[in-house]
């Protein structure tokens, strides 16, 4: 993400509260199942274990695969 796109202190805090807001009005809550590879799998834990920040370019991606899945399951 562009750093200068990115507002920051109350303004940012203020705009992530919006954008929040509009998504909770679009989504209900509940059950989602989606397949994963295994690659996916290992992504996640390796996320969850040492942050995003330590994720390399492919990682990202098999996150980023799994965040379409999860995406679709909640508003196809």
């Amino acid at each position: 993400m562009n750093k200068e796109a990115v507002p920051e202190g109350t303004a940012f805090l203020e705009a992530h509260v919006m954008i929040m807001e509009r998504y909770l009005n679009m989504v209900e809550g509940g059950e989602r199942r989606v397949e994963l590879t295994a690659e996916e799998e290992a992504a996640i834990l390796a996320a969850y274990d040492y942050g995003l920040t330590s994720m390399g370019e492919e990682e990202i991606q098999e996150l980023h695969a799994v965040l379409a899945k999860l995406k679709d399951q909640i508003h196809p």
